[in-house]
């Protein structure tokens, strides 16, 4: 099944993104300026946490998954309510209830 996404986050000029995509069950991450685009099928993804201060850090959701070579996926909003948004829709979409 092809990768369509239904949903779509830029941050940064490009640094980062997050796409969603309910039908294929899968999500493209991408997290710094030299980094390739990652797709992750939902049952490769442990857990999602959102932070959304903006104190020090800009607000961001962070995707866990079991993956052993790049485990964590930290991708940046610029307000907490986009992070918290996004966390609520990877919730539903997954159907999260053990994970976060």
């Amino acid at each position: 099944m092809s990768f369509n996404p239904t949903h779509r986050h830029a941050q940064g000029l490009g640094r980062c993104r997050l796409e969603l995509d309910p039908t294929s069950r899968q999500l493209l991450v991408k997290t710094g300026w030299f980094s390739a685009p990652r797709i992750i099928p939902f049952d490769q993804v442990r857990t999602v946490e959102v932070s959304t201060s903006n104190a020090m850090v800009k607000p961001y959701v962070l995707i866990n998954t079991k993956d052993l070579d790049r485990p964590q996926h930290r991708v940046y909003f610029h307000t907490g309510s986009g992070a918290q948004e996004w966390y609520n829709r990877l919730g539903a979409a997954m159907d999260m209830q053990g994970i976060r």
